[in-house]
């Protein structure tokens, strides 16, 4: 069994399309814009993980999405975890939502979780999935999760890691170029996306300001 749940408009509110849960917004390859009732459309053609996951490569933006396609559930938060998700595997019946109290309450949970309490003691966060209570997991940032309920077959894996590597192919000026290229597209988005609306950007007083 499958139990999904969201609760949390605020910034950004949730649009249902069909099998479609989804709410922030994404660019596509191709630099369209999905926002609002717009984003659930985007992954509405999601028939399996592989469509799903080929949807969440080229997605660009903030963004959480659940799909449920027939014995099927697919989740994903974007590659910062912006909007988080949260959920519960119990006797074979999976719990999402958006809302990790509320799934504390639905799932009757008690127990705390031993290393997400040592985590959080040593350094004021939980790290990975874990969190304070035993059995509530969060997907993490660029993640998503794949549940079969008939086969109770729960998957999770990234389609987006932050890892470094030796990218030094090109010369110099080919990557101040590039990375030009990459400023300009940056705030080219960004200005569309507030579509219209003021731009607070608060500042410290520190000399990054």
């Amino acid at each position: 069994m499958i139990f999904a749940e969201v609760k949390n408009n605020a910034g950004f509110k949730w649009y249902e399309n069909q099998n479609v849960l989804a709410k922030g917004f994404l660019f596509d390859e191709e630099g369209n814009f999905y926002k609002d009732d717009r984003i659930s459309r985007f992954f509405k053609d999601v028939e399996n993980i592989d469509s799903f996951r080929r949807k969440l490569k080229v997605a660009n933006g903030s963004f959480a999405v659940i799909v449920k396609n027939r014995s099927e559930i697919y989740a994903a938060v974007d590659a910062l975890r912006s909007m988080p998700l949260f959920y519960i595997k119990q006797n074979g019946t999976l719990f999402i939502s958006d809302d990790g109290w509320y799934l504390i309450r639905k799932a009757s949970l008690r127990e705390l979780d031993d290393i997400g309490v040592s985590e959080f003691l040593l350094s004021g966060y939980t790290i990975g999935n874990y969190t304070l209570f035993n059995n509530l997991r969060q997907i993490q940032a660029g993640q998503y999760l794949y549940y079969n309920y008939e086969t109770q077959e729960l998957e999770l894996d990234f389609y987006y890691k932050h890892l470094h590597g030796n990218y030094f192919t090109l010369n110099k000026e080919e990557y101040f170029e590039r990375l030009d290229l990459i400023y300009k597209n940056v705030f080219s988005r960004l200005i569309e996306s507030v579509q219209g609306r003021t731009i607070v950007i608060p500042l410290s007083g520190g000399y990054d300001s």
